[in-house]
């Protein structure tokens, strides 16, 4: 029998291949369910398709950058630097 995961564990997987692996779209389609609602102000339409290309967006302005997801108790955390 496979290993479930956590809830926590997915979504540390999801950032993980989204924002580490700067890989937003395969992201999506693993992990987000096809009716994705995203409700940031910043991503216009609020669809899952908008959500990718915002991403895929922001990953090109920054091409040269490290990241780290992890999880904390009950959070799990990202940030980022850009490379110099």
């Amino acid at each position: 029998m496979a290993h479930a995961q956590s809830p926590k564990e997915i979504v540390l997987e999801f950032y993980k291949l989204a924002l580490e692996k700067f890989d937003p779209k395969t992201a999506f389609e693993t992990y987000a369910t096809p009716d994705f609602v995203e409700h940031s102000a910043d991503i216009a339409g609020g669809t899952r398709q908008a959500a990718i290309a915002f991403l895929q967006v922001s990953s090109r302005g920054f091409p040269r950058r490290s990241g780290e997801s992890f999880a904390l108790q009950q959070k799990v955390i990202s940030f980022f630097s850009t490379l110099t």
